[in-house]
């Protein structure tokens, strides 16, 4: 894992050289080993390097011998010795054992095409000198960022992290109440979007060429199919056995040790027993618990030993109101998922033995395991298809409620709509798939993989999500809704693959989220200053909702927590609300 920065400069107008090296500055947590920039004409590149392959021979920016091409790039690509082979057929001589490598020759074999052979997690950029022009791509499901932004004098800024843009001091970004509005409905930011009016995100499943002068093509080059293999149960279990070990057997592999999560869930179970069987040395694996108000560490505990893992454990009595001023630096934008926080601690715990570590992330998704899946395993004819999408995003999310209190004589963005229309299943995808399809689009990447990504980065963590394996999704969505939530059973492809390799405590446990006990953060005295301060009349907060004073104490506490979030994020970024009205 890496940081990427990038300024294709307006060729009318002059950018100060050092602006590159402030934006590369801005991403050292995510490259702790190496920095590194290259002014090209037309161009300016910057990287911070976590070396995972290759330590010495995978520095960025990358050119190829004859200089025309240049790649910056964050992630891996786990296919990378399959497209190495290929690639060598064409005649393409390697220097180094990179995937970087791989990825630039590949773009220079396959132009644009290429992110459809790719398998991994990845953003990246390549800038062509003769046609002067920027190609970027991001991964399928988003795990890893990219965000850009115009300048008002037409310079082109993109950065794996919005603070590297801001860094560049060349824009200064207004607040997109649409975004808000999300917030407080989601708890996240839609992976589309950004806090922000002015700087945007390269959704996943989407590349880009920009040009210089501020034009830019977009375009979309994967999306998931559902439901479309016809074969037999048992084939389909054996196929996700061989599929989650291929996944787990690509993503083990680095030049650096690697570790695994392991909260005790079905999910990094999976994983976390996968891994012990195919490494000849005991596995490290970490987990965190609560006390009393939240503890999956006897579960977890199990596993490891039923695994033989050098298993490591934190018990955590965390300084919310502290935790909650470093989620703001960390994150750069209003973020009210709660477990960001024992995501961010056991990423650090992790990061004092590993550089790599898997997690069990996707699996939800793509088995199906969340609770709010089951309303919705009715008979068809009891459940039309128009009304699934209707009901999972109103037992999933807030986008159906009352907001218009909170906003007050302010309007309230049609929020609900426009996320229906961005996440909105294709009328090809029927049942429950149409409530999978908003998960794996909106839900996953907006939130799950927004908070591995950036509390693992903050340490210089590089975190590998094998269930997000393409080859591996491709297959499991393409089967049958009925066949995997057969006899309207959560995760029941899951169970019949993997259950005889569970202990037993976790064979039975049902599902149970990464969460945290935010009643009783939110009642901790110097928390509850924060939230009794960000209230106050003339607060940032409600400057943006003026109805917040009146409505925010009858709220449900993960709803406070959220306004709370807001509040926070926006006292310190209060110059984005100028001039908005």
């Amino acid at each position: 894992m890496c940081g990427i920065a990038v300024i294709l400069p307006n060729s009318a107008l002059e950018v100060a050289p050092w602006t590159i090296d402030r934006m590369t500055a801005a991403l050292a947590h995510r490259g702790p080993d190496a920095r590194a920039t290259q002014r090209l004409k037309g161009c300016y590149l910057g990287h911070t390097r976590l070396a995972i392959l290759d330590p010495e021979g995978g520095a960025q920016p990358m050119g190829d011998e004859g200089g025309r091409h240049w790649i910056v790039f964050n992630g891996e690509i786990f296919n990378h010795p399959a497209l190495r082979r290929a690639l060598e057929s064409f005649g393409h001589v390697f220097r180094t054992r990179s995937d970087t490598e791989v990825l630039l020759r590949a773009y220079m074999q396959w132009g644009r095409s290429c992110v459809g052979r790719l398998n991994g997690q990845f953003a990246f950029a390549v800038w062509d000198q003769v046609e002067q022009t920027l190609f970027a791509a991001r991964d399928r499901f988003g795990e890893k960022p990219f965000h850009y932004a115009l300048t008002p004098e037409g310079h082109w800024l993109a950065a794996s992290e919005i603070k590297s843009l801001l860094a560049s001091d060349l824009i200064n970004p207004h607040i997109d109440l649409l975004s808000v509005d999300a917030v407080l409905s989601l708890f996240y930011v839609p992976p589309d979007r950004t806090i922000y009016q002015d700087v945007f995100t390269l959704p996943p499943a989407h590349a880009a060429i920009f040009r210089p002068q501020g034009r830019m093509e977009c375009w979309r080059y994967w999306e998931p199919v559902f439901s479309n293999r016809s074969i037999s149960e048992s084939e389909a279990v054996e196929g996700i056995r061989t599929l989650v070990q291929q996944a787990v057997r690509r993503q083990k592999v680095a030049d650096v040790p690697v570790g695994c999560f392991l909260s005790g869930g079905l999910d990094s179970t999976t994983i976390a027993g996968e891994l012990a069987g195919m490494s000849g040395r005991p596995v490290r694996t970490y987990a965190v618990g609560f006390g009393d108000l939240i503890n999956e560490l006897p579960f977890a505990r199990e596993a490891a030993e039923a695994y033989g893992t050098e298993h490591r454990e934190l018990e955590m009595d965390i300084d919310v109101a502290a935790a909650l001023e470093q989620m703001l630096e960390v994150y750069d934008e209003p973020f009210a998922d709660s477990s960001n926080i024992p995501t961010w601690h056991v990423c650090r715990f992790a990061r004092q033995e590993v550089k790599v570590a898997l997690s069990g992330d996707g699996g939800d998704e793509l088995f199906g395991g969340y609770d709010w899946y089951t309303p919705l395993l009715q008979p068809e004819a009891e459940l039309s298809q128009a009304d699934v999408w209707q009901r999972h995003t109103q037992s999933s999310t807030h986008l159906h409620a009352d907001r218009g209190s909170l906003w007050g004589h302010r309007p309230q963005p049609a929020t609900a709509a426009i996320v229906r229309d961005r996440f909105g299943p294709n009328d090809q995808t029927i049942g429950i798939d149409r409530a999978i399809a908003f998960d794996l689009g909106c839900y996953l990447p907006g939130d799950i993989l927004v908070k591995m990504d950036r509390a693992a980065m903050a340490h210089g963590l590089e975190t590998r999500a094998p269930f997000l394996d393409v080859d591996l999704v491709e297959f499991i969505l393409s089967l049958p809704h009925e066949m995997r939530f057969k006899g309207g059973r959560l995760k029941h492809l899951m169970r019949q693959a993997f259950s005889d390799r569970w202990p037993a405590s976790i064979r039975s446990r049902g599902k149970q989220g990464f969460g945290a006990p935010v009643y009783h953060w939110m009642r901790q005295p110097p928390v509850a200053a924060m939230w009794d301060r960000i209230r106050l009349a003339g607060s940032a907060l409600c400057e943006l909702l003026p109805g917040t004073p009146t409505v925010a104490q009858t709220l449900r506490p993960q709803r406070q927590w959220t306004l709370l979030c807001l509040g926070l994020w926006l006292e310190r970024h209060s110059s984005c609300l100028r001039n908005l009205w």
